[in-house]
């Protein structure tokens, strides 16, 4: 819960349009070094069979590229929680959106439906609890 609060604290510092050249190059930076172990994995998933991927170069990319975009629409649900105190709206949108990208990962993947974790109401209020 601490490592939420301090996250909490920061985030919105971090998505003011001050720091958007910041982000960017931390986003660029992440995925120069974490792109190619994504990529590794997702190699041996296919001589697993557990992945069905036509790009299996390119995923490590296209993973992150994902997972940033949902940090981002989480963190400005998070942040709208904060002004109009809506839970069941931001806990449903949350949950929502992350369905949604796991979804498309399983897709990019060519792993099986469901076979990624899914957001539960649980887990977002721990969020909410942390703001």
């Amino acid at each position: 819960m601490a490592q939420k609060a301090t996250i909490a604290a920061v985030a919105p510092a971090w998505y003011t349009d001050d720091n958007a050249i910041v982000r960017l190059r931390v986003q660029e930076a992440v995925t120069r070094q974490r792109a190619p172990l994504l990529v590794q994995i997702v190699h041996q998933g296919l001589r697993e069979g557990v992945f069905t991927t036509a790009y299996p170069d390119q995923s490590g990319e296209v993973i992150l590229a994902l997972l940033q975009a949902m940090g981002d629409t989480h963190a400005r649900m998070l942040l709208a929680y904060v002004q109009d105190r809506d839970a069941p709206r931001c806990i449903e949108g949350i949950v929502a959106t992350h369905a949604a990208y796991m979804d498309a990962l399983e897709r990019v993947l060519g792993a099986p439906a469901q076979s990624l974790y899914r957001a539960d109401a649980a887990g977002v209020k721990t969020w909410l609890a942390a703001l």
